[in-house]
């Protein structure tokens, strides 16, 4: 099974940003972004996102896989993300993988990121 593209271009960004969050001008582009999506009520679903980004002109996808990724490192235990991959390189798709070490159904985990998400963007995504 390979990683999706918002697990493998999110992971990424996450890493890239992830020493000095505050001075880098691809996380505050991906925080704008982002900000402008939930004022406007229009969050990507899981679907939609799931084989984004789809190429380096694809902003939006790039910002919703590194929140994701981030999401996942924020509210769960530090293992999880690592665990995650793992389980989809054993060959789980990603949602079974998530469904596997968060015991949330997709639907659920969805709910909890959009939450999230309207949450953290008060806080730059902190």
């Amino acid at each position: 099974m390979t990683i999706n593209s918002w697990l493998h271009e999110g992971t990424a960004q996450f890493v890239e940003f992830f020493k000095d969050p505050q001075n880098n001008s691809g996380r505050n582009n991906n925080v704008a972004l982002l900000r402008d999506r939930i004022r406007s009520g229009d969050l990507m679903t899981w679907e939609e996102g799931k084989m984004r980004p789809m190429g380096g002109g694809d902003l939006e996808g790039y910002a919703f896989a590194w929140s994701r990724v981030q999401f996942i490192y924020s509210c769960f235990p530090k293992d999880y993300l690592p665990k995650i991959i793992r389980e989809i390189k054993a060959g789980k798709s990603d949602e079974e993988a998530i469904e596997a070490v968060t015991k949330l159904k997709i639907p659920d985990f969805e709910k909890s990121y959009h939450r999230w998400m309207e949450e953290a963007s008060k806080f730059n995504f902190k």
